[in-house]
């Protein structure tokens, strides 16, 4: 794995990162950095070998987070729901070109929503 595998990494909920929830790439550009090695826990020392998107909802509140990955799959929208009405979506990628992976919806995504939709109006 390229030692400079680079994400963008931002919490939309943070000061001066408000921006982080964009899809805008250009409002986005601020937020691409080096992924570091991780220096403790299960991975210590590991490079990172994807781009992670988490859209979280605690309640009414929506946050977006995006960093690097050190672990896992290449996952679209994968749920996890919490106690205490906490659910968020999971979007983890492999960079492919230039520009970090994790900045909008997985392509594949939009076009299943797409066809979802479709279907729902031949239905109605």
């Amino acid at each position: 794995m390229d030692a400079e595998y680079s994400c963008y990494q931002c919490i939309s909920t943070s000061d001066n990162e408000g921006d982080c929830d964009e899809s805008d790439l250009d409002k986005l550009a601020p937020f691409i950095k080096p992924c570091p090695r991780l220096e403790e826990g299960t991975f210590k020392g590991s490079e990172a070998k994807a781009c992670r998107k988490i859209v979280q909802t605690v309640e009414t509140k929506k946050s977006i987070i995006r960093e690097c990955a050190y672990s896992g799959d290449v996952v679209d929208g994968q749920k996890k729901t919490g106690n205490w009405g906490i659910n968020m979506y999971y979007y983890q990628c492999e960079n492919t070109g230039d520009e970090p992976c994790n900045s909008t919806r997985h392509p594949l995504t939009a076009v299943l929503s797409l066809m979802l939709s479709l279907v729902a109006l031949l239905f109605m």
